[in-house]
């Protein structure tokens, strides 16, 4: 727990809003596209949007092959967006 909130501390009520958009309504071959949605919105450590071409590839990192995104996979990705400066 001290870790997750060391990390996400102040972003904690952030994560769990967009984890709650991602799931509301979604389906197995709608996560790409919701996780985009929500996620695009999401802004870094620099206080920018990320650029869609890395958010491209941290959401098709995240979501494997089986093409799923669970509340882990979805905290370590909100947690490098929100962490990265670039």
């Amino acid at each position: 727990f001290k870790q997750f909130y060391t990390n996400l501390g102040e972003f904690a009520p952030e994560l769990f809003e967009a984890f709650e958009k991602l799931k509301s309504g979604s389906n197995e071959e709608g996560e790409f596209e919701k996780a985009w949605d929500v996620l695009k919105t999401v802004k870094n450590a620099s206080g920018e949007v990320t650029k869609d071409a890395d958010l491209e590839s941290l959401i098709k990192a995240a979501v494997g092959e089986e093409k799923k995104m669970d509340f882990g996979k979805f905290m370590n990705l909100f947690s490098r967006i929100k962490q990265s400066r670039s």
